[in-house]
């Protein structure tokens, strides 16, 4: 299920944060899902060092979601599927996944 970024505010309950990336005036975007894949602490951006990192262990991964080494997080962080619409608003495929393993596997 498609949720729709505009309208997650009519949310009546969290589903999750995310993190989105899309360049000026494309028609694409990229979305990575804010929960750190070593232990599902929260990773916050960190403007000043273009990376995002989490503060629980000091995992750090590029903009692009990619592991900065050394990193206790068995994998990069996870992209989400997502679409823009005619219109520019971005919908998002929320998903949860399993941490501390390298694969990246939805939990049910």
């Amino acid at each position: 299920r498609f949720i729709t970024l505009v309208n997650l505010l009519a949310c009546r309950e969290p589903i999750g944060a995310v993190y989105l990336c899309r360049q000026k005036g494309s028609q694409t975007a990229e979305a990575l899902t804010a929960t750190c894949p070593h232990a599902g602490c929260f990773v916050e951006l960190e403007p000043g060092a273009r990376s995002f990192r989490c503060p629980c262990h000091n995992s750090a991964f590029t903009l692009a979601g990619g592991i900065v080494e050394p990193s206790p997080s068995p994998r990069p962080m996870d992209a989400l599927e997502c679409r823009v619409g005619e219109s520019g608003e971005v919908a998002v495929k929320w998903e949860n996944f399993y941490t501390g393993i390298a694969g990246k596997v939805a939990r049910p």
